[in-house]
């Protein structure tokens, strides 16, 4: 990621309004700023973009950060697109039932699990059932990975 050049740094014409306070107003329409390379917002303490409460903020660019590495680089982590993960999610449950089902009418209806790891049902608890409850519990809990207030577009921008 490359930063623009700092104002004492720069080289060329610019206009440099210093004072105690700015404050740009535009009463009847917009307010447009426009640059050839990059704009860059900066402050000690906070930014606030606010919208009204029938507004939106829209970020439209090939890339998107928020927030960058402990060592000032760009994140690698990707976002999740919520409601592709959640059909993912979702197919992969279904499988997992298809096959307890299966297991299901192939064993005795109390087959009972080995007594080892954290998800083992009491002795004479049908395993099929448990594993059922399970299931039934982490489909619920999906929907709760999805934010209401950040989306991301579905198509992978630009096909990358």
């Amino acid at each position: 990621m490359e930063n623009p050049k700092h104002p004492y740094e720069y080289e060329g014409k610019q206009v440099v309004i210093n004072s105690d306070r700015l404050l740009f107003n535009a009463k009847n329409d917009s307010l447009l700023v426009y640059s050839n390379k990059h704009m860059a917002f900066s402050a000690n303490n906070h930014i606030h973009f606010n919208t009204g409460d029938e507004g939106d903020f829209v970020i439209n660019s090939n890339k998107i950060f928020l927030g960058l590495e402990g060592d000032k680089n760009a994140p690698a982590e990707h976002a999740v697109l919520g409601d592709k993960l959640e059909e993912t999610l979702n197919e992969m449950l279904e499988m997992l039932e298809n096959m307890i089902y299966t297991l299901e009418y192939t064993y005795p209806p109390y087959c009972v699990a080995p007594p080892v790891g954290p998800n083992v049902p009491a002795v004479g608890v049908p395993v099929f059932a448990t594993v059922k409850t399970q299931i039934a519990r982490i489909r619920t809990s999906i929907p709760q990975f999805k934010s209401d207030r950040v989306k991301l577009p579905s198509d992978n921008m630009y096909g990358k």
